[in-house]
């Protein structure tokens, strides 16, 4: 349903067509875009900072009303359904979608959120109706604004074309963190096992099993609460050279090689001629490039003690000309000279 709704979004919205809104974008020289994942609808748009209040306000209209009558979306339902159709056909989005049924199991975002053919051809313009009227509420919208702007003056021209949408709160598991009341607000910070507003949910026409959503919730309030202001740092640069080394090998083992078994096999060799002309390919070309790669790292570690040992000899011949050269250096990367000394 939220990916019906997102395309409905583009065939006019509350006193704007749908070749309006695309004409406005058009003249502006900006674009506009959306996508639906599991648990979110996002609309973008891109425009010069001089004309945000014009995108705001054809925001404003899709969030007053989107035009879901059964017309316009017996007109829509062909395209979704096209679209869908293309996607499931990818084989790397099928991928995706397999690997998340397996790894998010019982959870909403096991599933899909394209929808199907059958779920689009049940969809009405009343049940659009229905659902814009439920979901699309500021209750439930977050707006993010980047780029050369007044906040203030940001903040004023918001107020005036999305004041008077009528606002209510949601429930279900859905809800919003600020309907919670104070008690299970505590809990949720406390990590304690919380239950969902509503007692069930749908996705896709399938009920979701409730201790597994409880489940997966409680993973997700560990996570989101219970993270550490500061974590420590984890870095990982000490083993660059090592997958450098490897993925080089393995490409110019594959290549070696497959030149090599190629050959033998043009020559009309017998396949026990290019089984062994295979292997004995791959044990040369792999002791050739890990002697090969050894010593290119070893040369590049004993280059950079090298200059370790030049740059301990000058601090202890000039320390305070080279404390002051690193410290022209980081000033010229942007750091204040207060907080470097």
């Amino acid at each position: 349903m939220a990916h019906a709704q997102e395309h409905m979004a583009f065939r006019g919205c509350a006193g704007l067509t749908a070749d309006q809104t695309s004409a406005i974008y058009a003249q502006l020289g900006g674009q506009n875009n959306a996508d639906t994942q599991q648990n979110i609808t996002q609309y973008f748009v891109t425009v010069p900072a001089a004309d945000l209040d014009v995108a705001i306000q054809v925001q404003a209209a899709c969030l007053h009303g989107i035009d879901d009558s059964q017309q316009e979306w017996t007109q829509e339902r062909g395209a979704i359904e096209q679209e869908v159709a293309r996607d499931l056909s990818n084989p790397t989005y099928r991928f995706i979608d397999r690997l998340n049924q397996d790894m998010f199991a019982d959870t909403p975002y096991a599933h899909d959120p394209l929808g199907t053919k059958e779920s689009f051809d049940a969809t009405t313009g009343e049940m659009l109706k229905d659902f814009h009227k439920k979901w699309y509420t500021p209750t439930n919208v977050i707006m993010v604004i980047v780029g050369d702007v007044n906040p203030a003056a940001t903040m004023t021209k918001i107020q005036r074309w999305f004041g008077d949408v009528a606002s209510h709160p949601l429930y279900g598991p859905y809800a919003r963190r600020q309907n919670l009341d104070a008690e299970d607000e505590m809990d949720l910070r406390q990590n304690k096992s919380f239950t969902p507003l509503g007692s069930s949910m749908e996705s896709q026409g399938r009920p979701i099993n409730k201790n597994a959503f409880r489940r997966f919730q409680k993973f997700f309030v560990q996570k989101c609460f219970k993270m550490p202001v500061r974590s420590r740092q984890q870095h990982r640069t000490g083993g660059i050279g090592l997958l450098r080394a490897a993925v080089l090998g393995a490409n110019d083992g594959i290549l070696s090689t497959s030149s090599l078994v190629l050959g033998v096999a043009a020559a009309h060799g017998t396949h026990r001629s290019i089984l062994v002309a295979g292997i004995a390919g791959l044990v040369s070309g792999g002791m050739s490039m890990a002697a090969s790669e050894y010593v290119s790292v070893h040369s590049q570690a004993d280059t950079e003690e090298a200059e370790l040992a030049l740059e301990r000899t000058k601090l202890k011949q000039d320390n305070k000309g080279e404390r002051q050269a690193l410290t022209a250096i980081y000033v010229a990367r942007g750091l204040e000279l207060s907080s470097i000394i």
